[in-house]
């Protein structure tokens, strides 16, 4: 079982639902800092009041660009990109256009997360890919990854938790066996239990980004408790 200190650098609280409201933007920033979780996950309009909250902690917000379908245009993505790095992103979820994934425009596809990714890496700030597997065949699979990699992003992340299904452990042990140490893996969507959590660790999970990362928490303190 891993430590509470390892289990938390894994947990990012995601704060990106529609109905979140400043309250929980408050409380998240507390629960972040308090338990060292890996950061916290806001939507545009909440980056700048997070940034403040956490100012000190060491803990970062994480934004995402186009979310959750990733169907804006490039310009406007990267204002979008540039907008949340003012207000004091210091992650960006870039999320891919499966639209034009689909239609095999494979080319407008990875110019347009170009663009964003080397809007932020200009900045210093890495990028995670989003997408949702679950509206890609192996192909397309392949060629999401692919995309990732040539415009160098940090990760990927296989569900936005809008698509019909969250990430896979099977998924993130596709991308570690295609693209090996060069791509961190980022799990999200429908992940509410410390087994869930750790099954994604095992899978080579680097990230799990969960609404549930505080009861997961205390979910991982009373099983080891309980070992005593």
């Amino acid at each position: 079982m891993l430590s509470a200190s390892k289990l938390a650098g894994y947990l990012s609280l995601n704060l990106m639902r529609p109905d979140s409201t400043a309250l929980m933007v408050k409380e998240g920033c507390s629960a972040v800092a308090s338990r060292n979780l890996a950061s916290l996950c806001v939507r545009p309009c909440d980056v700048a009041d997070a940034e403040r909250m956490l100012k000190g902690s060491g803990r970062p917000v994480t934004a995402a660009v186009a979310f959750p379908h990733g169907g804006t245009d490039t310009s406007v993505k990267v204002a979008e990109t540039q907008k949340l790095i003012d207000d004091g992103a210091r992650e960006i979820i870039a999320v891919l256009n499966t639209g034009r994934l689909l239609s095999e425009k494979f080319e407008y596809a990875e110019q347009d997360l170009k663009a964003v990714t080397m809007t932020a890496l200009r900045r210093g700030v890495p990028v995670c890919v989003a997408f949702d597997s679950c509206f890609l065949d192996e192909r397309m699979f392949k060629i999401a990854c692919k995309i990732a990699d040539n415009i160098g992003a940090q990760a990927i992340m296989t569900a936005t938790g809008y698509g019909s299904s969250g990430t896979r452990a099977a998924e993130i042990a596709r991308i570690k066996e295609m693209l090996g140490s060069r791509m961190k893996c980022v799990a999200n969507g429908g992940i509410r239990t410390l087994d869930q959590v750790n099954e994604m660790i095992a899978a080579g999970a680097d990230r799990v980004v969960t609404a549930f990362a505080a009861q997961i928490m205390d979910e991982a303190a009373g099983r080891a408790a309980a070992q005593l």
